[in-house]
């Protein structure tokens, strides 16, 4: 488990603003997975991954892979694996899903993704190994509050007392991953029917009302 030490994060009003996934390598890795599309993405100084959405696992041989998900998209050469593309023998690939906590983690830095909110209230839906990602001193606390109960970003940083850097971190890395859902969206609103009782009530009170005159008086 590795873990950051809280202090090192930021406070500046810089890092209050909300980072652009669609920038960097969060959106590329839930698109291949989404369409099931198996990529390469390749930097010349920092190495290769090999991104399969089909099977939802991935292969690295970056000796600096926290660097290479911290460039932005136009640094990076990415396209559809090939035939030549040879895959490690005889080896599993490590869980797509651990890649993309790994790259909101690395590219938060005590910010929301865009569309998130300090009030989106959140709740856990299934929980990460938190053995192989990197984590905060609090993870394993913030985590355990949200799959308790539901609860808004901002009121669960000061019921744990943590910092709000260290809450969004957490936040982003886990809804990025799909560990954890915002479940304060605005729902469609409901077609109802009218009960009923309503409706023979209705028709009751039409017929009471008078009806016009056809005789011209």
């Amino acid at each position: 488990m590795n873990t950051e030490n809280t202090s090192t994060f930021k406070t500046s009003q810089e890092e209050s603003r909300h980072f652009i996934p669609g920038n960097y390598l969060i959106r590329v890795f839930q698109d291949s997975l989404r369409k099931k599309k198996d990529i390469r993405v390749s930097n010349r100084n920092l190495g290769n991954i090999i991104f399969l959405g089909k099977r939802g696992e991935y292969f690295s041989d970056s000796e600096d892979l926290e660097s290479l998900l911290r460039l932005p998209e136009e640094s990076l050469s990415i396209a559809p694996l090939t035939h030549d593309d040879k895959l490690p023998a005889g080896r599993t690939g490590r869980q797509a899903m651990e890649l993309i906590w790994n790259v909101a983690f690395y590219l938060t830095s005590g910010r929301l993704m865009e569309g998130h909110h300090l009030h989106d209230v959140v709740q856990l839906v299934s929980w990460p190994n938190l053995t192989r990602l990197p984590v905060t001193p609090n993870t394993f606390r913030i985590l355990s509050l949200f799959s308790r109960r539901p609860t808004s970003v901002y009121f669960a940083a000061r019921l744990l007392k943590v910092s709000q850097e260290e809450m969004n971190r957490v936040y982003s890395a886990s809804i990025a991953a799909g560990h954890i859902k915002a479940i304060n969206r605005p729902a469609e609103k409901p077609e109802i029917s009218p009960h009923r009782s309503r409706t023979l009530l209705s028709s009751f009170l039409k017929k009471l009302r008078p009806g016009k005159s056809t005789n011209g008086a």
